[in-house]
């Protein structure tokens, strides 16, 4: 299980748990550099995270999900699917990339496009989109906390 902690400025903004380092565990946002409790999702996968499928290209699979939150519980459908193997420069340096989109069956009908980089063990979210549009993130650095 690997945790991010993301931001768009200089402060953590949120939290990522994420098995397998693609699939999303848990999220919750972080307030004046603390975890607002009220923000926590949860999902649940069929299986445990370390037996969850591994990343690698040109796959397509399906899994049903159960998310938790303040408001409620609910099913959700996500279909996944990956590119071909390519390379992707991230603050100077070089890594090995697979692209992969997570469509998602609720509600929000939303997607999101991932790149998992296979010599770090995780993926990153590299664009979102929903009916209100599409949103890209571009990463600036990619750094490990001890």
């Amino acid at each position: 299980m690997i945790r991010v902690d993301g931001s768009y400025d200089d402060d953590p903004t949120y939290r990522y748990e994420l098995g397998q380092g693609s699939y999303l565990l848990s999220s919750i946002d972080i307030v004046d550099g603390a975890p607002d409790l009220g923000t926590r999702v949860t999902y649940s996968y069929p299986m445990p995270a370390a037996e969850m499928p591994a990343i690698a290209p040109a796959q397509r699979w399906q899994l049903d999900v159960v998310s938790a939150s303040t408001d409620g519980v609910f099913p959700e459908g996500q279909s996944y699917a990956t590119s071909e193997e390519r390379s992707v420069s991230i603050g100077g340096c070089e890594y090995r990339a697979i692209d992969m989109i997570i469509a998602y069956d609720d509600d929000s009908q939303s997607t999101d496009g991932l790149v998992f980089l296979p010599d770090l063990g995780f993926g990153f979210l590299a664009w979102f989109e929903d009916s209100d549009g599409r949103s890209t993130y571009t990463p600036v650095e990619i750094g490990a906390v001890q």
